[in-house]
Order: structure tokens, then C-alpha cells, then sequence
């Protein structure tokens, strides 16, 4: 009696959901079947306004099912330097509301955070003296 064995090559499933850093689906998720030892290389796709974490999920299968979340983050540009409270206005309100944020007594959204950076550098109360700089219409130093 002559026994043969046959051996085939395992698949195991390749998941790659997008998702915004705020929340909710940014692209439909992707699945994948792939053999043990398969290379796999998917490119993340382009969102305008948003940077994924992760540009390309690559990597060699191995003997387990891959799971990969890839978070899409918000860019940020600066819409108006010095407007923390985002309200198109550069006012002394910007300066007392990054003047609570500096003293961890308030939040400021990230876009306002962007728009705060005046200096350049690290948020600080340099920036706030250049809001208020601003606000009052007196030219501020540049570095």
C-alpha cells in the first residue's frame, strides 16, 4: 500500500479598514485572502484634506489572520494667524482663550491651535503676547 500526502499552502485573511481620527469610515475596507509567505502591498487611499497614518500597509503573510486600522488625521492649515477661536476675527478674546488653554483652564480646537502658533515654536505665552500684538493692530517681531 502506497500512501500519498498532499499538502497545500494556507490562506489566511488580510482586513484594512480606514477610519477618521474624528470618527466614521473614510473608504471602504479592504479583504484579502492571501497564502502563507504571500507579500502583500496596498496603498491607502488619498483623501484631500487628510493624511493616513499609515501610506502603504506592506508586509509578508504569516500563519495568522492581519487586522490593520488605518486612521486618517485632519491637515491643518493656518486659516488666520492669531484666530484661536476660529471666528475669522483676531480679538483680545483669542488671547484670554489661549491664555486659559496655557493654564489648562479650556480647550481650543486643533485648527485653532494651528491658527495660534504665531511664534512659530512651541504654544506659549510668547504667542499670546503676539495675538495680542495683533489685535491691537502693532506690527509683531519676526524671527
Amino acid at each position: 500500500m502506497t500512501v500519498t500526502a498532499t499538502y497545500s499552502v494556507n490562506s489566511y485573511r488580510l482586513s484594512i479598514v480606514y477610519v477618521y481620527d474624528e470618527g466614521g469610515e473614510a473608504a471602504p475596507a479592504v479583504t484579502m485572502d492571501l497564502e502563507y509567505g504571500a507579500s502583500y502591498s496596498v496603498t491607502s487611499p488619498v483623501i484631500e484634506g487628510y493624511t493616513a497614518d499609515i501610506p502603504a500597509v506592506e508586509g509578508v503573510m504569516g500563519a495568522a489572520d492581519v487586522s490593520v486600522t488605518v486612521t486618517y488625521n485632519r491637515d491643518y492649515v493656518v486659516t488666520l494667524l492669531g484666530d484661536v477661536d476660529c471666528n475669522n476675527i483676531v480679538d483680545m478674546r483669542d488671547v484670554t482663550t489661549l491664555n486659559a488653554y496655557l493654564m489648562n483652564r479650556g480647550e481650543i480646537s486643533p485648527q485653532g491651535l494651528v491658527n495660534a502658533n504665531v511664534s512659530g515654536g512651541d504654544i506659549d505665552a510668547y504667542d499670546s503676547t503676539l495675538i495680542a500684538m495683533l489685535a491691537l493692530g502693532i506690527e509683531i517681531p519676526m524671527k
